[in-house]
């Protein structure tokens, strides 16, 4: 089956038959982004095996680092967005011939990690990245597909609320769709087209969630589910999907899973997901302390894992 590739988390799997390789752009205890990929030859086992590529950095862009959001843009080219400690936004490119290119700094500045996807406005379809302000709502910037064209601010997604992540999807219905974490509260916002006016806010679940979450279309469903992993405020993660073939695209109650290990309670700050070409939803979150774990859903029965991922340390990451 194919992946859906257009959200806005930092892990993803590039095309390939029967499965492709993933790349993950992740935030380690000293909050260094670390490149790391998974080739698609290696079996899943616990721990993971995950091969490091080494770090993003440039002496104009200095952590430590809020986050990123990384996307494919085809299929040899990375693009990634990133936050640091100052508020500053930064885009970066990859490509094996030319490693990594940038920063380009976006205009603005971030109180929270950024959300990043290409949309299907213009062509060959804009950069778009909604990211929290440092003190109240949500900023919106974005750049036409050609590398050469600058960056603009776009009317913001919400003008009020502290947000402490978002993510961000070019749904099937033609919008921009976000869910984010509001004061606490996990909401869905969507855009009516490109620049159109914003929605109120639904509030997915009554649970108190923290950090980033992670949204995704999937191709469960006629029309296909959207589907949400957040960080619960009290430990663990919790899935809630949209059934979208139903008249009233209700969400489900969130599934927990991921809220302790050997009797610990497990806290995480940031989660991406995607749904592989195993055809399952495939979470990695980061915990606090900056472990990151790796979990599958199980298809009906519980989520599995957690999985540790074996990082090895590079030799310039001493």
């Amino acid at each position: 089956m194919a992946t859906r590739a257009d959200h806005s988390g930092w892990l993803i799997e590039r095309p390939g038959l029967p499965h492709g390789n993933w790349d993950m752009i992740a935030a380690n205890a000293a909050r260094d982004l670390i490149h790391l990929q998974r080739p698609a030859a290696l079996w899943f086992a616990s721990p993971e095996i995950w091969i490091y590529q080494g770090r993003v950095r440039a002496s104009a862009f200095r952590g430590p680092h809020r986050g990123a959001s990384l996307i494919l843009t085809d299929p040899g080219t990375l693009q990634l967005v990133a936050a640091n400690g100052q508020g500053s936004l930064a885009h970066f490119s990859f490509s094996d011939a030319t490693g990594w290119q940038g920063p380009v700094l976006l205009p603005g500045k971030a109180g929270g990690p950024p959300a990043l996807i290409r949309s299907r406005f213009g062509n060959p379809g804009n950069l778009e990245v909604i990211v929290p302000k440092p003190d109240v709502g949500l900023a919106h910037y974005w750049r036409d597909g050609d590398a050469s064209q600058p960056w603009h601010e776009a009317t913001p997604p919400s003008a009020d609320g502290h947000w402490s992540g978002v993510a961000v999807i070019h749904s099937s219905y033609g919008n921009l769709e976000l869910v984010g974490v509001r004061d606490g509260e996990l909401r869905h916002h969507w855009q009516a087209g490109a620049g159109g006016n914003w929605s109120n806010a639904v509030r997915v679940t009554n649970e108190l969630y923290y950090g980033r979450p992670a949204l995704i279309q999937s191709s469960f469903g006629q029309v296909g589910n959207f589907e949400v992993a957040a960080s619960r405020y009290n430990g663990g993660l919790a899935h809630s999907w949209r059934n979208n073939d139903a008249p009233n695209m209700p969400w489900s109650d969130p599934t927990v899973f991921g809220r302790d290990v050997d009797g610990r309670q497990q806290l995480f700050e940031d989660v991406s997901l995607l749904q592989s070409s195993f055809g399952r939803l495939e979470a990695v979150a980061r915990m606090l302390d900056g472990g990151l774990r790796h979990f599958r859903d199980g298809g009906g029965a519980p989520w599995e894992g957690p999985i540790d991922l074996l990082v090895p340390r590079g030799k310039h990451d001493e």
